[in-house]
């Protein structure tokens, strides 16, 4: 386990930042191969570290039937290295980043700020990409 005193955002709402204790563990990781739909894949991100050239996150969204939004995660990082998954349903809120907010939690990472049903995906990626030590990056968005 990585434990991490950072300063971040308190949430997606709250961007007041203060010291933040981050705890990465592979052994708590959540993987749930079902969640995995490839044919209901309709977008999703990729970060790339361009220090080294290397991809350092790949984030896929999934709704094969419009009930229920999923999340499937991979970190490759030197730091910590990690995969998991999210599942979000019903209305009202945001499912998309529901779902990516738990997949962040099943990856094995505590203490993350909340955007859980925000829409605020850009956001997260970006506070992951810090947390994991990346300077310089690329985020790309790709579609399905």
């Amino acid at each position: 386990m990585i434990t991490l005193n950072k300063i971040l955002p308190l949430n997606v709402w709250n961007e007041k930042k203060h010291l933040t204790k981050i705890e990465l563990d592979a052994e708590k990781k959540n993987f749930n191969v079902n969640f995995r739909k490839d044919s209901g894949l309709y977008k999703g991100y990729k970060a790339i570290d361009l220090r080294t050239g290397e991809e350092i996150l790949d984030i896929r969204f999934y709704c094969p039937t419009g009930r229920a939004n999923y999340c499937a995660m991979w970190i490759y990082s030197d730091m910590f290295s990690s995969r998991g998954t999210g599942r979000a349903c019903g209305y009202g809120y945001n499912r998309e980043s529901a779902a990516f907010n738990e997949a962040i939690c099943n990856c094995g990472i505590q203490g993350f700020p909340c955007f859980s049903g925000s829409g605020c995906n850009d956001w997260a990626i970006k506070i992951l990409l810090k947390i994991l030590g990346v300077k310089k990056y690329k985020i790309v968005e790709f579609y399905a």
